[in-house]
């Protein structure tokens, strides 16, 4: 294991700037947000659309090569994530109905979860084509 050298005051400074970041400009793209809601690299968490809301102590990690993507089509789907859940590195979540993940789950890397095909049968460029809601229980 690495020993970290970075004095303590400025791991401290670094997490009171990512919690600064994440309270002015991650939460306000979302809905509800909860207490203790952290992002590990705010910058690479991507938020599209309405109706996505968070519980208390979500973590997620979103990295440069492996970005967090929460998506809504077009104001027609909504995401929930339930309290105590942890989303990896690279996960995508893209509702057109209903996403809900109840608590204590964690997403593992690169997860994929949607609630339609995004296609039609007859006509492959209509989206969001047939849809149903994706509920997850808790500690999942």
């Amino acid at each position: 294991m690495r020993r970290d050298y970075r004095p303590f005051w400025l791991k401290q400074l670094l997490d009171l700037l990512n919690r600064w970041f994440v309270e002015w400009w991650v939460a306000p793209q979302l809905d509800g947000v909860g207490r203790d809601f952290r992002v590990m690299y705010p910058l690479h968490l991507q938020v599209s659309g309405q109706h996505i809301s968070v519980d208390d102590h979500v973590h997620v990690m979103a990295l440069p090569d492996n970005p967090v993507r929460l998506a809504v089509y077009e104001g027609m789907g909504s995401i929930h994530i339930g309290s105590y859940c942890i989303v990896n590195p690279g996960v995508r979540i893209s509702s057109a109905e209903r996403i809900e993940i109840g608590e204590s789950c964690m997403l593992a890397s690169n997860a994929y979860i949607c609630d339609a095909d995004w296609h039609d049968l007859q006509h492959r460029i209509f989206a969001p084509g047939n849809t149903a809601p994706v509920i997850l229980e808790d500690n999942v």
